[in-house]
Protein backbone atom coordinates (compact mmCIF):
# COMPACT_ATOMS: atom_id res chain seq x y z
CA UNK A 1 0.00 0.00 0.00
CA UNK A 2 2.80 2.42 0.88
CA UNK A 3 4.54 1.79 -2.44
CA UNK A 4 1.32 2.47 -4.34
CA UNK A 5 0.76 5.69 -2.41
CA UNK A 6 4.33 6.79 -3.15
CA UNK A 7 4.07 5.84 -6.83
CA UNK A 8 0.71 7.53 -7.49
CA UNK A 9 1.05 10.46 -5.13
CA UNK A 10 4.63 11.34 -5.89
CA UNK A 11 6.31 9.59 -8.81
CA UNK A 12 3.35 9.92 -11.19
CA UNK A 13 2.83 13.58 -10.29
CA UNK A 14 6.51 14.42 -10.69
CA UNK A 15 6.53 12.69 -14.09
CA UNK A 16 3.37 14.50 -15.19
CA UNK A 17 4.64 17.90 -14.04
CA UNK A 18 8.15 17.24 -15.32
CA UNK A 19 6.80 16.98 -18.87
CA UNK A 20 6.03 20.72 -18.83
CA UNK A 21 8.39 23.16 -20.50
CA UNK A 22 10.40 25.23 -18.01
CA UNK A 23 10.42 25.53 -14.22
CA UNK A 24 7.68 28.17 -14.02
CA UNK A 25 5.26 26.03 -16.02
CA UNK A 26 6.18 22.94 -13.98
CA UNK A 27 5.64 24.78 -10.69
CA UNK A 28 2.28 26.16 -11.81
CA UNK A 29 1.16 22.74 -13.00
CA UNK A 30 2.25 21.20 -9.71
CA UNK A 31 0.38 23.78 -7.63
CA UNK A 32 -2.76 23.45 -9.72
CA UNK A 33 -2.65 19.67 -9.65
CA UNK A 34 -2.00 19.28 -5.94
CA UNK A 35 -4.54 21.90 -4.87
CA UNK A 36 -7.28 20.54 -7.12
CA UNK A 37 -9.83 18.00 -5.98
CA UNK A 38 -8.26 14.85 -7.47
CA UNK A 39 -9.75 12.21 -5.19
CA UNK A 40 -6.59 11.12 -3.37
CA UNK A 41 -7.15 13.09 -0.20
CA UNK A 42 -8.47 10.25 1.96
CA UNK A 43 -5.46 8.08 1.12
CA UNK A 44 -3.02 10.86 1.99
CA UNK A 45 -4.64 11.34 5.39
CA UNK A 46 -4.86 7.60 6.06
CA UNK A 47 -1.18 7.03 5.29
CA UNK A 48 -0.19 9.93 7.54
CA UNK A 49 -2.38 8.60 10.36
CA UNK A 50 -0.78 5.18 9.90
CA UNK A 51 2.69 6.73 10.05
CA UNK A 52 1.88 8.24 13.44
CA UNK A 53 1.90 4.77 14.97
CA UNK A 54 4.04 2.61 12.66
CA UNK A 55 7.79 3.02 12.20
CA UNK A 56 7.92 1.58 8.66
CA UNK A 57 5.11 3.83 7.48
CA UNK A 58 6.85 6.81 9.15
CA UNK A 59 10.08 6.08 7.26
CA UNK A 60 8.24 5.96 3.92
CA UNK A 61 6.26 9.12 4.67
CA UNK A 62 9.46 10.94 5.65
CA UNK A 63 11.13 9.82 2.39
CA UNK A 64 8.14 10.91 0.32
CA UNK A 65 7.89 14.25 2.12
CA UNK A 66 11.58 14.88 1.52
CA UNK A 67 11.34 13.99 -2.15
CA UNK A 68 8.28 16.19 -2.68
CA UNK A 69 9.75 19.19 -0.87
CA UNK A 70 13.08 18.92 -2.66
CA UNK A 71 11.36 18.64 -6.04
CA UNK A 72 9.54 21.92 -5.37
CA UNK A 73 12.70 23.54 -3.97
CA UNK A 74 14.59 22.53 -7.12
CA UNK A 75 11.93 24.20 -9.27
CA UNK A 76 12.10 27.36 -7.17
CA UNK A 77 15.88 27.36 -7.31
CA UNK A 78 15.69 27.01 -11.10
CA UNK A 79 13.52 30.15 -11.02
CA UNK A 80 16.30 32.07 -9.27
CA UNK A 81 15.69 31.65 -5.55
CA UNK A 82 18.64 30.88 -3.29
CA UNK A 83 18.56 27.29 -1.96
CA UNK A 84 17.71 28.27 1.62
CA UNK A 85 14.82 30.47 0.48
CA UNK A 86 13.66 27.83 -2.02
CA UNK A 87 13.53 25.18 0.70
CA UNK A 88 11.66 27.49 3.05
CA UNK A 89 9.05 28.32 0.40
CA UNK A 90 8.76 24.67 -0.66
CA UNK A 91 8.11 23.63 2.94
CA UNK A 92 5.39 26.23 3.39
CA UNK A 93 3.74 25.29 0.09
CA UNK A 94 3.92 21.60 0.97
CA UNK A 95 2.22 22.16 4.30
CA UNK A 96 -0.50 24.18 2.58
CA UNK A 97 -1.06 21.28 0.16
CA UNK A 98 -1.19 18.69 2.97
CA UNK A 99 -3.54 20.87 5.02
CA UNK A 100 -5.80 21.40 2.03
CA UNK A 101 -5.84 17.67 1.36
CA UNK A 102 -6.94 16.95 4.93
CA UNK A 103 -9.51 19.76 4.70
CA UNK A 104 -11.09 18.23 1.60
CA UNK A 105 -10.91 14.68 3.00
CA UNK A 106 -12.93 15.80 6.02
CA UNK A 107 -15.67 17.29 3.85
CA UNK A 108 -14.40 20.81 3.30
CA UNK A 109 -14.97 22.41 -0.09
CA UNK A 110 -12.11 22.47 -2.60
CA UNK A 111 -10.33 25.71 -3.35
CA UNK A 112 -11.86 27.88 -6.06
CA UNK A 113 -10.03 28.72 -9.28
CA UNK A 114 -9.34 32.20 -7.88
CA UNK A 115 -7.81 30.69 -4.73
CA UNK A 116 -5.66 28.28 -6.72
CA UNK A 117 -4.52 31.13 -9.00
CA UNK A 118 -3.64 33.11 -5.88
CA UNK A 119 -1.50 30.21 -4.64
CA UNK A 120 0.29 30.13 -8.00
CA UNK A 121 0.99 33.87 -7.68
CA UNK A 122 2.14 33.60 -4.06
CA UNK A 123 4.37 30.58 -4.36
CA UNK A 124 5.47 30.87 -7.98
CA UNK A 125 6.81 34.41 -7.95
CA UNK A 126 10.45 35.15 -7.30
Amino acid sequence: MLAGWRDLGTDAIIAQVGAREGPAARLEALIRLTLSDHGGDAIEGAVRAWAASDDLARVIVDEVDGRRVHFVADLLEDLGLARERALARANVLYRVVIGDSIWRASGGPPLTELEISTAVELFGST
